[in-house]
């Protein structure tokens, strides 16, 4: 009695215990669903990242470097309006772009190891900037690859699931 007729070589070829036959690739298939639409949104929302980051950094140089004497709820409100205004920009200026490349990275079913994680940082910064050059904005090529490619590479540490073995 064969309890895993798929593991057991057949005889005259050169299959091997550890060969899975087309059954049971499929079975294991239809076991790891893919999470196609938790890809496609973390990373169309991508581009609010930089936004987020870039109004915390100002706000805290401005409250720091601040000789006037402003009251706190000022600067906490000034702050959270900052955030949500830059996080809508990014997501209008780039979010045609990151919608692409997230349906990009969805079809080719992309998992959390170093090679997937380093190809959606490059494609990130690259898309981003090249459309740079149709969105004109005042801001180094350097700092819009950089920005594209971290939020790239942290939503890649987030939202892509991890490789099953």
């Amino acid at each position: 009695m064969k309890l895993l007729p798929h593991l057991t070589p057949r005889i005259g070829t050169r299959s091997y215990p550890h060969d899975l036959s087309r059954q049971a690739i499929e079975a294991r298939r239809e076991q790891t669903v893919y999470p196609f639409k938790k890809t496609v949104i973390f990373f169309t929302l991508a581009p609010v990242l930089p936004g987020i980051f870039l109004s915390l950094y100002l706000a805290a140089m401005g409250i720091f470097s601040s000789a006037e004497n402003t009251a706190v709820t000022d600067g906490v409100f000034g702050t959270l309006g900052l955030v949500i205004a830059s996080a809508i920009l990014g997501l209008i200026l780039y979010g045609v772009p990151a919608l692409i490349l997230s349906i990009i990275y969805a079809c080719f079913e992309l998992h959390r190891c170093f090679k997937h994680i380093a190809i959606t940082g490059l494609a990130g910064g690259l898309t981003a900037l090249m459309w740079s050059h149709l969105v004109p904005l005042d801001m180094k090529p350097a700092v819009i690859f950089a920005s594209g490619a971290v939020s790239s590479l942290l939503t890649a540490i987030y939202a892509l699931p991890k490789e099953s073995r």
